[in-house]
């Protein structure tokens, strides 16, 4: 049966504010890196000899990244003062960005009354991920999927940010198959692009990952199995490391602006939805076109565009409200061509009650679905 309705979600930082911190608390995640880097080169500088270039990576850009306002701020500056023909700079700053998410994705603090008392062990997330596929995913039956439960393929996300919350959320309903088939960009992450499939649905990551998938690897395969945590936080900084200075999958908004096919993408995914499902993103100045090419073409192909519905959650009402007024801003006379309606927030990503009721005409006519 065909879905009635396209539900898109557009995700910014605050779609990850329970698992990563949001920008203003990342100011004292470079510090605690380096004190912890230093007590494992002093146990053996030779095992860990790369950890000097990256102490050096971390303190070359720590002044500076407590005084902007945000991440992306910091990386304009750096890219647009690079010559042209030496790129190194950028892709360093890169380097110290995949380095502030990895290390918040392993770590935890073992004594908290101690900030530099650090032990890795994984991040459990942000659980409002797990929540939103509890609610929405539905069980595979099929032996061949890689999955126990998918997401319906009316459902699409895309988001801003670099982290692999939804990838761990994910892990879970992985089938097992034995350890060495535990990746899970075999079974979520295109390989070529910044895509990602989870069941039906599609995942576009915008400013592309902190991770690659030869880091993903050991990321996934720590939160299943018995091995030293230590070992998979190290192996991932010594892969992040090694790669830095060829590619990185971090891309910035300016880097994408240009990127026809991204847009291409984001023009098609407008076109079909219907409900537009926005989470903590407060539509930065620096992100504005990549943002116009899915706003401005939201319902270009539909009959009746006044349909056209945009959710908009933030941290509480208040904050929802706020974001609303900052995407009425990004259009003339602040009067954009759909519906926004600001919905209270909890421990929980908003789910339109448009898909309920959808879901109980579903089962009125197929019951044998849902049990």
């Amino acid at each position: 049966m065909a879905e009635k309705y396209n539900i898109t979600y557009y995700m910014g930082a605050g779609a990850s504010a329970m698992g990563i911190p949001v920008v203003a608390d990342f100011k004292w995640v470079p510090d605690r890196l380096d004190k912890f880097l230093s007590l494992y080169l002093r146990k053996d500088v030779h095992k860990y000899s790369y950890l000097g270039y990256i102490k050096d990576v971390l303190k070359d850009f720590s002044s500076d990244f407590e005084k902007v306002s945000s991440m992306d701020t910091l990386a304009k500056r750096i890219y647009q003062h690079q010559n042209f023909d030496k790129t190194q700079n950028y892709r360093r700053y890169k380097l110290f960005l995949q380095l502030i998410f990895c290390f918040q994705h392993f770590y935890t603090l073992v004594n908290p009354e101690d900030e530099y008392d650090l032990g890795i062990r994984p991040n459990h997330g942000d659980p409002r991920y797990e929540n939103l596929i509890r609610t929405i995913g539905e069980i595979t039956d099929s032996p061949d999927k890689e999955l126990k439960v998918e997401i319906p393929n009316n459902f699409d996300f895309v988001t801003w940010n670099y982290d692999v919350l939804f990838e761990s959320a994910v892990v879970k309903d992985k089938k097992p198959r034995g350890i060495e088939n535990n990746r899970i960009v075999d079974c979520f992450q295109d390989k070529e692009q910044n895509d990602g499939i989870y069941g039906g649905a599609k995942i576009l990551k915008l400013n592309g990952s902190a991770f690659n998938n030869s880091t993903n690897e050991d990321i996934f395969l720590k939160d299943n199995s018995g091995n030293n945590h230590d070992d998979y936080f190290f192996g991932t900084l010594d892969e992040l490391f090694k790669s830095h200075t060829k590619s990185n999958p971090i891309k910035f908004a300016w880097e994408n602006q240009n990127d026809e096919e991204l847009k291409e993408k984001l023009k098609k995914l407008a076109e079909k939805t219907d409900i537009v499902v926005i989470i903590g993103y407060s539509f930065p100045t620096v992100n504005r076109l990549i943002d116009q090419a899915f706003f401005s073409n939201l319902g270009d192909k539909k009959d009746f565009k006044t349909n056209l519905k945009v959710y908009i959650q933030g941290r509480d009402y208040s904050d929802s409200v706020r974001i609303e007024r900052l995407l009425k801003q990004c259009y003339k006379s602040n009067k954009p061509h759909f519906e926004t309606v600001p919905v209270e927030s909890g421990d929980f990503f908003f789910v339109p009650s448009e898909y309920f009721e959808e879901k109980e005409i579903r089962k009125k006519i197929n019951p044998s679905l849902f049990f």
